[in-house]
Parts: structure tokens; sequence; C-alpha cells
């Protein structure tokens, strides 16, 4: 069984979250957690990697009632080390792996609402994954908007998880071959990459 590197931290595989899930039925949201750990959003993470999109929702569901209740400071929770803008990202890419698209475009939409102007490294990034989802949903049009608005938020910006997304765009931008749009986008992305 392959393990994976989970984005709130720490490995999961898919036999790791029904044990986490057992140990969270002792102690909902203990304190030693503080990393992330075992938290709901790891268990969300894990379960949308095993495809189980009824626990992910769940455990979805357990970490926003978390955040919306946390502390200010970080350190004494892991939902503290959310803001809202991030929490609405994760979510939507949660919600992606399963397959639940409608969701996850609408937690990455709340996530652009959120973020605004004021990290355009972030946005750039959720501007990616929207596109990303879009093209999972066969909407050609919003893959290329969502997508060109992500080439010139990302100008400019030295990030290796923007060039990663850069990197990913410009390899899925091969299903368009021969669509103008499509190599606009292309000599773009080669621009930013130079």
């Amino acid at each position: 069984m392959a393990a994976k590197f989970s984005r709130s931290g720490g490995w999961t595989t898919s036999r790791e979250y029904p044990a986490c899930s057992r140990r969270r039925r002792i102690s909902l949201f203990p304190r030693r957690h503080a990393s992330g750990r075992d938290s709901p959003a790891t268990l969300a993470n894990a379960a949308a990697q095993d495809d189980d999109r009824r626990t992910a929702t769940r455990h979805l569901a357990f970490s926003e009632t978390a955040i919306s209740r946390s502390p200010a400071e970080s350190g004494e929770s892991w939902a503290a080390h959310y803001s809202p803008g991030r929490w609405a990202h994760e979510s939507g890419m949660i919600l992606s792996r399963p397959g639940d698209l409608d969701a996850a475009e609408d937690h990455l939409h709340l996530a652009l609402d959120i973020h605004g102007l004021d990290r355009r490294r972030t946005r750039a990034i959720v501007l990616a994954d929207l596109g990303g989802v879009r093209l999972r949903q066969r909407d050609m049009d919003g893959t290329l908007s969502a997508w060109n608005e992500f080439i010139e938020c990302a100008d400019g910006i030295r990030s290796v998880k923007v060039r990663g997304a850069v990197e990913d765009m410009r390899l899925r931008l091969n299903r368009f071959h021969g669509t103008a749009v499509a190599e606009e986008l292309r000599h773009k992305a080669d621009q930013l990459m130079a």
C-alpha cells in the first residue's frame, strides 16, 4: 500500500484514517494535535485520497466547526492555523479528490472571494486549482478562463508552488492542441517559466 504525505501534516495511507477515526472518538480535538496530525482535516484528506466521500465530508464538517470555534492564537489548536480562505481552498481540494466537483468549485470560488488581491501567490494557486477542477468537469471554456487568470496573476511571482502549477497546466494544455486560446496560454506559460 502506498503512503502519501498529506498537506495537512503527516503520512496517510488508506489503512491509517480508520484507525485515526477510532482514536478520534475518544478525544474530539485534543491539544496534543496542534500540528494537525490526526485532526479532522487530516482525516478528511485521508478519506478523500481513498475516495470515501461520506467520511471525508463528515470530517470536513467536524473541521469547519473546530475552525469556527478555534482560539485566535496559533499553537493552542490545530484549527487556529487555518484562515477562512485557506480552509475554503483546502476544503475545495479535498472535495475534488472523490469527485464532488460542484462543491469543490464552490469552495474555490469562496477562497478567491476571501483571498481577494492581498495574497497574489495564494490567489494564483487557487486559480490554477480551479482550472483543474473545471477541466475534470469538462468545462473547457471555464478551464481556459481560470488558467488565463492564473497566468496573469502569477506573472512576477517566484515560487516553487507556482512553477509546479504552471508545469501542470502546460501538460494539461496538450488536450487543447490547435486551439488559439490554448496556444496563447502555452506561450504565456513559456514566458513565465523563462
